[in-house]
């Protein structure tokens, strides 16, 4: 008895080890681009992290790699062009990405899926996109009439041939195989809500109840997040909700909140019960009524004490999704080099308010607009810095692009630094954000120089001088 605990202790242990991914890379375009590895933080957050970044060399090799547990869900981007797939803990990938062309970089146009072929076939991805195919072709022909009609015998249909491919592809790895079983597993119950083919409390207890949570899984948190989108809702008019709300404000009041979600059938589970108190904590964040800082405070909590460290990252993670642009909370930090090589953060900045630019050569708008505040910069430098930070592929073509504009504020390089501008959620350009005196986030959509940004400094200028002019008053009458 002794011998087989200590044999299973093992194997837990070497179950839940990391193991490294690796992924070479060949780009024809060699050293044009930055070859950009993203990962998701966690199932609930939105957040995500760039857990590894490489320019190929001259022949336009480069690697890139991390580590995992489990199955997951991996993005590569190019540029403005991107592609996923899955990878599979301790395994290594070829890719080859010989169609990249500057050509297709630019921000104002839709950008097409980043092509790559893989040098060696990846059995799971071919299986997953196999799947993903019929799924979609499904949709588009059967799903109205399934919807509409509620025709069991449509379901029954596709749910039965997918069943039979999926026994005849040749996942060789048990670890593949439960991975792509259960993918199928919870997109065919996404198609069982969307239709109400199955009572939904039947179907929770089915689904959710009854297997293990699978964060790792999308098909898995997506059918979760469908399952309980209007978990909330459905409350609204019932004392439950009224209860759900006051317990919510009232701040970590963890245990009475756990109580309260129990009373569903499918909650059961403890770490199911908590994984949705935090989804359901998303949720009412900007919904009026709820006190963001006891969610907060919620969040603090379940993030030090939980018993799941998986939901402990969680909670973090939300707390900083939640928060980052919310006025009056710091933006993310950088330091980084303006043309003249001095290092500037934002509190080299302070004392005024703060207007960020993210701007790349590529882009005319953002030409137009530096041409507007270069007109108005001069007479309101005391009440306001502008400060903009260029991306681009090539740097010195980038910094002979910043000479050009003759603009008197610094422009810092970002340094291929991928993560600050996913901090910032920069997905085009130009892209503005508002700091106050402190280096506190103002507004995360600011007025803009083509539309009203003279009309908003024309106005801070009349209100202090009108804070002038009541000092004045109250120093008369003193």
């Amino acid at each position: 008895m002794r011998f087989s605990l200590i044999i299973l202790m093992i194997f837990g242990f070497l179950s839940a080890q990391s193991l490294p991914v690796t992924i070479y890379g060949k780009s024809s375009a060699a050293s044009a681009f930055v070859f950009r590895l993203y990962l998701s933080e966690d199932a609930l957050s939105g957040l995500e992290k760039v857990a590894d970044q490489q320019r190929p060399n001259n022949n336009g090799d480069f690697i890139l790699g991390f580590e995992t547990q489990k199955i997951q869900e991996v993005k590569i981007m190019v540029g403005m062009q991107s592609m996923k797939f899955y990878v599979i803990p301790g395994h290594t990938y070829h890719l080859n990405f010989n169609e990249i062309t500057l050509e297709n970089q630019n921000v104002f146009l839709p950008q097409s899926p980043l092509k790559v072929i893989f040098e060696k076939e990846d059995m799971l991805n071919v299986a997953i996109d196999g799947f993903n195919y019929d799924y979609q072709k499904f949709l588009e022909n059967d799903f109205m009439f399934l919807v509409k009609y509620r025709d069991r015998n449509r379901y029954e249909e596709f749910a039965s041939a997918v069943k039979e491919k999926m026994n005849k592809t040749p996942l060789t790895d048990s670890v593949s195989s439960l991975f792509f079983k259960n993918y199928i597993y919870f997109r065919l119950a996404d198609l069982r809500l969307a239709a109400r083919l199955q009572k939904e409390q039947a179907l929770g207890l089915e689904t959710l109840s009854y297997h293990t949570i699978m964060l790792h899984n999308p098909t898995y948190v997506d059918f979760f997040k469908k399952y309980f989108k209007n978990y909330l809702h459905e409350w609204k008019s019932g004392e439950d909700y009224d209860k759900l709300k006051k317990l919510i404000n009232s701040g970590p009041s963890i245990n009475e909140l756990d109580d309260l979600l129990g009373n569903n059938p499918v909650l059961v589970e403890e770490k199911l019960r908590e994984l949705l108190l935090l989804y359901v904590l998303k949720q009412s964040f900007y919904k009026t009524g709820f006190s963001q800082k006891s969610i907060n405070e919620i969040l603090d909590q379940h993030s030090k004490n939980s018993k799941f460290i998986e939901l402990q990252a969680i909670a973090s993670n939300l707390k900083i999704a939640l928060n980052r642009f919310v006025r009056g909370e710091i933006p993310p930090l950088f330091n980084l080099s303006n043309l003249q090589g001095d290092t500037k953060s934002l509190s080299d900045y302070s004392g005024t308010k703060i207007y960020l630019m993210f701007v790349n050569p590529n882009c005319e708008t953002c030409e137009t607009d530096i041409r507007i505040i270069k007109t108005v910069q001069a007479d309101y430098a005391h009440l306001i810095k502008f400060v903009s930070i260029y991306s681009s592929h090539h740097k010195t073509e980038a910094q002979e692009w910043v000479k050009k504009q003759q603009a008197p504020w610094d422009f810092l390089w970002f340094n291929d630094d991928y993560q600050l501008l996913n901090d910032y959620q920069v997905k085009t350009y130009p892209k503005y954000i508002l700091l106050d005196e402190n280096g506190k986030l103002e507004y995360y959509f600011p007025p803009k120089p083509r539309e009203n940004l003279i009309s908003y400094l024309k106005a801070l200028q009349k209100k202090k001088d009108q804070e002038k002019i009541d000092k004045k008053d109250i120093f008369r009458s003193n």
